[in-house]
């Protein structure tokens, strides 16, 4: 009964008022949503059904880390690309390989057979 007493008179107004009315409706009603959304997922927050997500998330970046770390590098500006692991590998091989020779100098193989390289450069 008041409210469609309210209307009638709404109704008799202008358009622009009427409009105006609209508006400021549509607005407490957004609000009102809005604030209801925002409890509803406050509370939710508190709640365990993220646990699921927050899981995943990790896994997903723990394969991530896992795959970057098997990516081999980048070039660099020059085009060639970064064998500094390689060449401490090779460094640690050779001085192991001086070491066997200075232990043991009769059984280092020169490759030497007697015959002489007539290769002139």
């Amino acid at each position: 009964m008041v409210l469609q007493r309210t209307i009638e008179n709404l109704r008799e107004r202008p358009k622009h008022e009427r409009q105006a009315v609209a508006f400021w409706i549509a607005v407490a009603v957004v609000a009102v949503l809005i604030v209801a959304w925002g409890i509803y997922f406050a509370t939710s927050l508190d709640s365990k059904d993220l646990q699921p997500v927050n899981d995943a998330y990790d896994q997903a970046l723990q394969q991530v880390q896992t795959q970057r770390d098997k990516t081999p590098p980048p070039p660099d500006d020059t085009g060639w690309v970064s064998t500094a692991p390689q060449t401490q590998t090779a460094a640690s091989d050779a001085s192991q390989q001086i070491q066997i020779i200075q232990e043991n100098p009769s059984k280092v193989d020169t490759g030497n057979t007697g015959e002489t390289d007539s290769t002139q450069y």
